[in-house]
């Protein structure tokens, strides 16, 4: 009976990574920016911690599941893994204002906030009863295969979704722009959509502005870097300049935790007639001038003092 025990918890603690790095894998932004936002030091870093932490997760479980009477260094390793983890989620709902983004599992079938700290608690409670029962030699394999496993599930999140910004791709995160602002028009703005910014200030000295709609998931992104950004930077000049229907403002608040950035919504036509369809578009402005346009991944402390 040990050994069936044993194994059903092997498999839980194997396969909750697992499952975890497939479920969220187009959601590791949020990942990287909370931790930045916990106070992480490095953008560019952050992306590599949150993914070669899920990924050794994941290859320590497999490791786990194939261990025999040696496999407790695995296991260690694991539930240290798994308990930071936890603490991650808990503090990700008591502390950090964005209160959707669950580690590993994002907004999984809309459960209950507690949804991320109740499957990680289930892990590490499996893991901790998988230390204390009989090892088995059945599944046992060398300790250098397990090490290839752990390597292979290192490697899972990198080939599932790899940072944008991945160097030897030699992407260009800034380029030179000859888009016009239109600062002038968005300051004649009559509608009754609502007004959180003078455009007027778009004119004067070095501004990051963000145009987003409250609907587009990349746009969702990089409004909750610049919450993030903000928050480190309190008197960081960077806007939002939103377009969408006004009753779904609230819910992208809600989402992006944006309200500490100072943002209008635009009516669509004079938004699409600035941004020709394409979003987020971000821009670097001197004196009401762009003169430089970056993607959202992009962006960095340094462009917003």
């Amino acid at each position: 009976m040990n050994i069936i025990i044993s194994l059903l918890l092997r498999l839980v603690i194997a396969t909750i990574p697992l499952l975890a790095i497939f479920y969220g894998a187009e959601n590791f932004d949020y990942f990287d920016y909370a931790i930045v936002e916990l106070g992480f030091p490095s953008w560019f870093l952050a992306n590599y911690f949150t993914r070669v932490l899920l990924g050794s997760l994941c290859g320590l479980g497999f490791a786990v599941l194939f261990s025999g009477k040696d496999g407790r260094k695995f296991i260690n390793v694991y539930i240290a893994l798994v308990s930071f983890l936890l603490l991650l989620e808990i503090l990700q709902i008591t502390a950090l204002p964005l209160n959707r983004v669950y580690f590993g599992f994002w907004e999984l079938m809309k459960w209950n906030v507690w949804q991320g700290p109740a499957i990680w608690s289930m892990v590490l409670v499996s893991a901790l009863l998988a230390r204390r029962l009989n090892q088995f030699k059945f599944l046992h394999l060398p300790t250098w295969i397990r090490f290839v496993i752990l390597l292979i599930g290192i490697s899972t999140p990198f080939i599932l979704n790899y940072p944008p910004h991945w160097a030897i791709y030699g992407e260009r995160g800034m380029a030179e722009s000859k888009d016009l602002l239109m600062a002038d028009s968005l300051a004649v703005q009559t509608s009754n959509y609502i007004h959180l910014m003078k455009p007027e200030e778009l004119k004067t000295g070095k501004k990051l502005v963000c145009f987003a709609s409250l609907t587009c998931p990349f746009c969702i992104r990089a409004a909750y870097k610049l919450h993030v950004l903000r928050k480190r930077n309190p008197n960081a000049q960077c806007f939002l300049i939103l377009t969408g229907a006004p009753e779904m403002l609230e819910k992208f608040e809600l989402r992006t935790s944006c309200q500490n950035v100072p943002r209008m919504l635009l009516d669509a036509t004079l938004f699409n007639k600035i941004t020709t369809g394409g979003v987020p578009k971000i821009y670097l402005t001197n004196q009401g001038e762009i003169t430089h346009r970056l993607p959202y991944w992009a962006i960095t402390d340094e462009h917003v003092r």
